[in-house]
């Protein structure tokens, strides 16, 4: 919440109105991040490729021309390589494939195609990087890992980055969330795939896990609440 504030109150000087405002435009969220997760899967996807896209953004607008970016975001990017850290290292562990493919789509979806806004900017000297450069870099941070091939760009918006069909506005009714997950459940492990597992915490290292240990492998993991 806190780096959200940051970053809208940024908006302004890239010639956005500020979020919350009654000039501010209508926005979507990026859709990975707008659909309830239910495997931990897709929690390592979601850190690992868009919180990295996220990250390679904000440094580039951290080594842009605009100075009040360049201050605002420099303790930002100190909590963020965390983020990183944490999310390679379980990507190497967890089975991803369909979340990792889906992430990485909307990731390139969300930087968006070559000679759009985000070049713009780059031209203009307020991003350090261009489309090219941003996606270069996010396969270099994510060690090699390839992304998709064959992006439709036919129905992308500036606005609402993703193509329009997979893209949902914040101001509708959010879908139902599931139930949180008890001691009673078991998920399964993610390193021998056994369901003899057991609930040890409920407090993982994120608001959203719980931390468990599987009695076939020994192993212990975190996994969604959800």
């Amino acid at each position: 919440i806190g780096h959200s504030r940051v970053l809208y109150g940024s908006l302004r000087e890239l010639g956005t109105p500020d979020a919350g405002t009654d000039e501010s435009p209508s926005y979507a969220n990026v859709p990975f991040l707008d659909r309830p997760w239910t495997d931990w899967s897709e929690f390592v996807a979601g850190n690992a490729v868009l919180d990295s896209a996220f990250t390679l953004m904000m440094e580039s607008l951290a080594n842009g021309n605009v100075d009040v970016l360049r201050t605002r975001l420099k303790k930002m990017l100190q909590e963020e390589r965390y983020h990183t850290l944490h999310g390679r290292s379980w990507m190497q562990e967890v089975k991803a494939g369909a979340a990792l493919t889906r992430a990485w789509r909307e990731s390139l979806e969300w930087i968006g195609p070559e000679n759009s806004d985000v070049d713009e900017l780059h031209r203009e000297g307020r991003l350090a990087h261009g489309v090219r450069d941003l996606r270069r870099l996010l396969e270099e941070r994510l060690d090699g890992h390839a992304p998709p091939s064959g992006l439709e760009w036919h129905g992308w918006e500036p606005i609402r980055r993703p193509r329009s069909a997979t893209c949902r506005r914040v101001d509708s009714p959010h879908p139902a969330l599931p139930r949180e997950r008890g001691r009673e459940e078991k998920p399964p492990c993610p390193f021998c795939r056994s369901a003899d597992t057991e609930v040890i915490s409920l407090f993982g290292s994120q608001v959203m896990t719980m931390q468990c240990k599987c009695h076939a492998c020994g192993s212990f993991f975190e996994a969604s609440k959800y």
